[in-house]
């Protein structure tokens, strides 16, 4: 017998996006489920199911075949599954950008693990719903949200991933201007992240601290955390966030004015992607557009800034096909 688990990683990969096709592969997790007489799997599927139906339009449709999973959840007590549903549904429609729904299913997500105790979903529901309030400007109450979030999930036996939520709070106050408090936050979530390996977060808080220390014109500190940001993608070859850094590199020795290290960062910036043409992204747009500024302001080479110009107009076309 086929193994159901691929077929559950590639509905949610596709969930909510991708309905149409997360449609198809439920049908086949559905005929495995029945041969198999795995009704929690029956039930799984009927989640995907339905909200495949309300991603399409098919709201009655879907909250019928919700109704039925939610509904076999509650019979047998798996308090768990039966929030982390409604979470899922309520965040299904925060990705589509329908935030009133989005709040009312995540609210709803709230109360069903708050009154169930199930933490490891409270703990989501209430940072889906802070990111929500801070998108639509209420950042008084999208700072309740996270802060909240990020206690349940300190104090939970369970081990939770808190790093996204210490990468979220601490942007959230940078952007409100309460640089203390972001400070502290970032440097937490980066020892956090640090301690656990997981490098893509660690460089993401050190990113945003270099940026703080920008904000506040610290350009000394900003300096040294970007330098550690560029370091540590290399050592572990994570190249997005080498050119990450890189970019604000250059954005700070532009302020401070370092001619000679300048050159020489944006153009090991510049060899990387002539050597992975295969990059396309806003960080490619940004590398050229520097490039040319160098050259222009710095060098004074106004034939070399024009050819990085070409390349900074061909990035945007391409990137925007």
């Amino acid at each position: 017998m086929k193994d159901p688990m691929p077929l559950v990683k590639r509905i949610e990969q596709l969930l909510p996006k991708k309905p149409v096709e997360a449609l198809d592969y439920c049908s086949e997790l559905r005929g495995i489920a029945l041969e198999k007489k795995k009704y929690d799997l029956l039930a799984r599927e009927e989640g995907y199911r339905g909200r495949s139906y309300i991603a399409i339009s098919k709201v009655s449709e879907g909250k019928q075949t919700l109704a039925h999973a939610l509904g076999w959840y509650r019979r047998w007590q798996q308090y768990d599954s039966y929030a982390g549903l409604i979470n899922s549904v309520g965040a299904d429609y925060y990705q589509l950008k329908e935030y009133q729904n989005a709040r009312q299913w995540l609210a709803a997500a709230v109360q069903t693990a708050t009154r169930t105790h199930a933490p490891q979903v409270l703990y989501k529901s209430l940072y889906n719903l802070g990111k929500i309030e801070e998108l639509t400007g209420n950042f008084l109450s999208a700072r309740r949200y996270m802060e909240k979030s990020l206690d349940i999930a300190s104090s939970s036996r369970m081990p939770l991933d808190l790093s996204p939520m210490l990468l979220s709070l601490g942007k959230l106050h940078k952007n409100q201007g309460h640089f203390s408090q972001a400070e502290q936050v970032l440097v937490r979530g980066r020892k956090y992240a640090q301690d656990k390996q997981e490098w893509p977060q660690a460089l993401r808080m050190g990113l945003e601290i270099a940026s703080l220390f920008m904000d506040q014109k610290n350009y000394p500190e900003s300096r040294i955390m970007y330098h550690e940001v560029l370091r540590t993608a290399q050592e572990r070859n994570l190249l997005y966030y080498e050119l990450l850094a890189r970019i604000g590199l250059v954005k700070v020795l532009l302020l401070i004015q370092d001619s000679q290290e300048i050159v020489r960062v944006i153009e090991e910036a510049v060899h990387i992607l002539k050597n992975r043409p295969n990059l396309q992204n806003p960080e490619t747009i940004e590398v050229f557009k520097l490039a040319a500024l160098v050259s222009q302001k710095v060098l004074s080479d106004k034939t070399r800034a024009y050819v990085y110009y070409v390349h900074y107009r061909k990035a945007i076309d391409q990137y925007h096909r």
